[in-house]
């Protein structure tokens, strides 16, 4: 019977996106503080922001067949069919904690809808009754062992872009960071003569405390010797002929360079959670 219930779903899915994909159309451009998804998303930390964008993008698609995305979309219009068929599509496609997480950015988006006056009550509590997707996942990747670690920072030289690696590896693995926590930290973040690491508007929108073990303050302090005191962000991309850009490194950035430098440690290729790398 579940099963059916979910077929049907989809398939009503498939017809929103088919047959319905017009009226789901924003008729005209709206201001920022009246936009329910630019409204939204400026409620979030920097560090949630691009997730739930790329979330309402591809609610969006779904529902239009790729027609729209998270600003073209009226998501006034939506109601309890489009949003359940949205839940099956999502259980379907992705695993329960991110269909939920997507699900979450659909009820804020719906949420700041009524807020602005554009939806009434009733159809709002209608359109966000749907259940979370259950079912639970083991976590992707595995702690490194000693060796791999070691074969990692082994692997660097004493180059602007191996310097920077090694203090990045140094506080993901060293100070459980996250990568979407290291991209925000700023060189006043980061105090030298104690190691610690001050963490604004992390998960929750939560400041905290972070400390640099002893191998992860010299790799810090030896980072430093390359880029210098200056303001801005901490970590800086190095382009291919080795000159520092100062500008701010992305999480996939950090992501991208972790997976190099497993591969010229002749490790196995390790996804984004392996080395405290979480998003």
């Amino acid at each position: 019977m579940r099963m059916t219930i979910l077929a049907r779903d989809a398939s009503h899915l498939k017809t929103v996106g088919t047959r319905q994909a017009g009226s789901l159309v924003l008729a005209s451009p709206l201001p920022a503080d009246r936009h329910p998804a630019k409204v939204f998303l400026a409620r979030l930390s920097a560090g949630s922001r691009r997730t739930m964008r790329d979330a309402l993008d591809t609610i969006a698609g779904l529902l239009t067949s790729r027609r729209c995305d998270a600003e073209t979309l009226d998501w006034s219009r939506l109601r309890y069919q489009h949003t359940a068929a949205v839940r099956s599509a999502l259980a379907e496609r992705y695993a329960p904690a991110t269909a939920n997480k997507m699900l979450s950015a659909l009820r804020g988006i719906l949420r700041e809808c009524w807020r602005l006056g554009q939806m009434e009550a009733e159809p709002y509590q209608r359109a966000v009754d749907v259940e979370s997707v259950k079912g639970e996942k083991l976590p992707r990747g595995r702690a490194l062992t000693i060796g791999e670690v070691t074969a990692l920072f082994q692997a660097l030289d004493v180059a602007h872009a191996d310097a920077r690696d090694a203090a990045i590896m140094a506080l993901l693995y060293g100070a459980g960071l996250r990568r979407s926590e290291l991209v925000t930290l700023n060189r006043e973040d980061y105090e030298a003569e104690t190691g610690s690491v001050s963490l604004r508007g992390g998960k929750g929108n939560k400041d905290r405390l972070a400390y640099a073990a002893t191998g992860s303050l010299e790799a810090l302090n030896a980072w430093l010797q390359h880029r210098g005191d200056e303001p801005g962000p901490l970590f800086w991309p190095v382009n291919k002929g080795g000159r520092m850009q100062q500008r701010r490194m992305t999480d996939q950035a950090v992501l991208l360079m972790l997976r190099k430098r497993a591969a010229q440690a002749v490790s196995d290729s390790f996804p984004p959670t392996t080395c405290a790398g979480r998003s």
